[in-house]
């Protein structure tokens, strides 16, 4: 993270990064012209990475402005599960198919926070992020995943169907996100 020294009115620049904790909340049956027997996904978690760089004016002692411009990777997996019955040996079953959507995101984006100073090297920053998307692809697949050693689709003779992949339809170009967090400043040396 960038420095400016407790009590400076210095502006200062620096580079960024972190790992981050995806969590995705969805409302949706399939994608666009994607066939899919899903009853709905609502939720989903993956990981990605952050970083930038970061240019920080002070406004007052405690009061700063920081543009920060950078790559955000926010990639999930989103999955349901389905109860059904099956034909395992000529006889009903118990059986469970896993519907899965693994989305590939990231975005290049610019965030104008504001950087308020609660104790010497310590600051809470709010603001927005204005990006344009990179990446929205994904991969689809149903499985079968009860029983694990039996059972075939119908129409696929396999355990799995519905299996697609390639840019997720009618995606948006552009993104908006509200941030917040907490920063730490770590002097370099003496001079801070």
């Amino acid at each position: 993270q960038p420095t400016t020294a407790p009590d400076s009115m210095r502006a200062g620049y620096g580079v960024y990064a972190n790992y981050n904790l995806n969590y995705h909340s969805a409302d949706f049956m399939k994608l666009p012209g994607v066939p899919n027997c899903c009853r709905g996904f609502e939720s989903g978690d993956g990981n990605g990475f952050t970083f930038g760089v970061v240019y920080v004016y002070p406004l007052d002692r405690t009061l700063s402005i920081d543009i920060r411009a950078g790559y955000t990777g926010y990639s999930a997996l989103l999955s349901s599960r389905e109860q059904t019955v099956l034909s395992v040996d000529f006889a009903a079953a118990p059986g469970e198919f896993e519907h899965r959507l693994d989305a590939s995101l990231s975005s290049i984006g610019i965030e104008p926070l504001a950087d308020y100073r609660v104790w010497r090297t310590l600051s809470v920053m709010a603001g927005p992020r204005f990006g344009f998307v990179l990446s929205r692809t994904y991969e689809q697949r149903e499985e079968i995943v009860v029983p694990t050693d039996r059972g075939v689709f119908p129409d696929t003779q396999t355990r799995t169907r519905n299996v697609y992949s390639g840019d997720i339809p009618d995606a948006g170009n552009l993104q908006i996100a509200l941030l917040g967090g907490l920063r730490y400043e770590v002097p370099l040396n003496r001079e801070r």
